[in-house]
């Protein structure tokens, strides 16, 4: 069980039937692109999350990130100015402008402290995992 000095800090382990919003995001920067483009393929089950990217899934930011990019993550905050700014977190070029605001979230956002979690991931020569 996680713990910082004998206290309990968050745990997560995915046993829900749904995964829980009020903690996570399922899209993966949505301001650069929408929730639709950027929506998580995912399971829960086993006390563990599942994310995959099924060989159909469209594109995040299609025709402006290159290479060209299948996403499937969870965040736990996002945030952006209104559409045509440039406000938004973690931008991958210069010039990005928001194409679909998004309002504040704010979930599992800590503000330091020790993170520990069990993970594995399937890859190939195209893959790139973030934990």
């Amino acid at each position: 069980m996680p713990t910082t000095r004998g206290e309990l800090v968050f745990e997560d382990r995915f046993e829900g039937a749904a995964l829980d919003e009020s903690v996570w995001s399922p899209y993966y920067l949505p301001h650069w692109s929408s929730r639709a483009a950027s929506e998580a393929s995912y399971t829960l089950g086993d006390s563990g999350l599942t994310l995959s990217i099924p060989a159909g899934q469209g594109l995040w930011c299609s025709g402006d990130h290159k290479p060209d990019l299948r996403v499937s993550g969870i965040q736990s905050g996002n945030y952006s100015g209104p559409v045509g700014s440039t406000v938004g977190q973690q931008p991958y070029r210069e010039g990005l402008v928001v194409q679909e605001e998004q309002p504040p979230f704010w979930g599992w956002t800590p503000n330091g402290g020790y993170v520990e979690l069990r993970a594995r991931a399937d890859i190939s020569a195209r893959s790139m995992v973030s934990l």
